[in-house]
């Protein structure tokens, strides 16, 4: 008798038990590709197949290096601050767009245009939608760490700004072969979610540590900054500004170039400055920074800012601040005041006048000393 039949039936057993617990498993790619079909079902009542996922683990940069320009860019807030990302080209968005505005999906090829924040804001339903069956597709999963809580943020421009939004180290990169309709248009969905490691137990004990990439401020501390050297500001009425042509010259402070401002974002005053030169190139020399006040105004707030242009506006016309020319250790210059009188009137005085008017001094205003 053989004894390998009894194997032979046990392995087919094992098998088959096998095959049966991995079809009622849910890998993250098969909850994705589930969620996003069931999404546009539900939402547009649009016919969307996914005939392929490819699942990668990619750094940030190889990440945003595969991703075409073009395509319409969508940041998700997840737990903890954490960021992820969808990606959708540019026939797929036409085909949702053409679905929720005229109720079916066209052949047509997609124009090639530009993704706009109205674009965005009609795929946010079905992104929180796909999201959350996603989550609950994948939950009691082993694999299923890191991949809960995201829904829709906000619509970036272009994958410069997006690679500065994604703060984690690694990603989770799903990208889905998408068909609508049956082939009237075709493309790829992309989501991007932060590779969150397995908590692990350091030295035996039962504290965990979860790995979650450089944090918010770190990222933001590589952010570009744009920093403007300002001359000054002049105040011109409408009227003068209309009539302003090419050849007009504008009066400026005598001492611009020593009272340099350096400004941040919505004319923040971070420093007052003095131009030069250095090595044959334009430069300014800092001689005041303005970083500690907390109102983002400069250390003296911003009516120190606008009361300096004011000071070099009266310093250039040689007015002082009490509104009058003065020398020093001098009484200030009383205004004169022109009276129209009729020739051989006589004023109060007495005294006939023989013109068509008389300048008289009126009396001095209280001195309240220089400011």
């Amino acid at each position: 008798m053989d004894n390998s039949q009894p194997d032979t039936v046990l392995r087919r057993k094992a098998t088959a038990a096998r095959q049966e617990q991995q079809s009622r498993s849910m890998s993250p790619a098969k909850a994705l590709r589930l969620a996003l079909a069931k999404a546009a079902d539900r939402l547009f009542d649009l016919s969307l197949s996914v005939s392929g996922v490819l699942h990668e683990q990619l750094g940030t940069e190889r990440l945003i290096e595969g991703i075409e320009k073009g395509r319409l860019l969508l940041l998700l807030d997840g737990p903890g601050g954490q960021v992820g990302a969808v990606s959708i080209d540019m026939p797929v968005l036409a085909g949702l767009i053409e679905m929720q505005t005229t109720g079916r999906v066209t052949s047509v090829m997609a124009s090639d245009r530009l993704p706009t924040r109205t674009d965005a804001a009609l795929l946010a339903p079905l992104i929180d939608d796909c999201m959350a069956r996603f989550e609950g597709n994948i939950a009691g999963q082993p694999d299923a760490t890191g991949f809960s809580g995201y829904r829709y943020g906000v619509m970036v421009e272009n994958t410069r700004m997006l690679g500065m939004a994604l703060t984690a180290v690694d990603f989770h990169s799903f990208r889905l072969s998408v068909d609508l309709c049956d082939g009237a248009k075709t493309g790829e969905f992309m989501l991007m979610l932060p590779r969150i490691e397995t908590p692990a137990k350091a030295n035996g004990g039962t504290k965990e540590e979860t790995v979650t990439g450089r944090s918010l401020g770190e990222a933001m501390m590589g952010v570009p900054a744009q920093i403007e050297a300002v001359l000054c500001r002049l105040k011109l009425p409408l009227s003068q500004v209309r009539e302003m042509k090419v050849g007009d010259q504008l009066p400026l402070p005598r001492d611009v170039l020593a009272a340099i401002a350096l400004e941040a974002g919505q004319k923040i005053r971070l420093a007052d400055t003095r131009l030069g030169q250095l090595n044959g190139y334009r430069a300014v020399r800092l001689f005041g920074l303005n970083m500690d006040d907390s109102s983002g105004e400069g250390a003296s707030g911003g009516s120190r800012g606008q009361a300096m242009e004011s000071d070099q506006l009266r310093k250039s016309a040689g007015i002082p601040k009490n509104g009058a020319t003065q020398e020093s250790g001098q009484k200030p210059v009383q205004p004169v005041e022109q009276v129209a009188t009729k020739p051989g009137a006589t004023d109060a005085g007495g005294k006939t006048t023989e013109g068509q008017g008389e300048t008289k001094t009126p009396k001095a205003p209280a001195d309240f000393g220089n400011t």
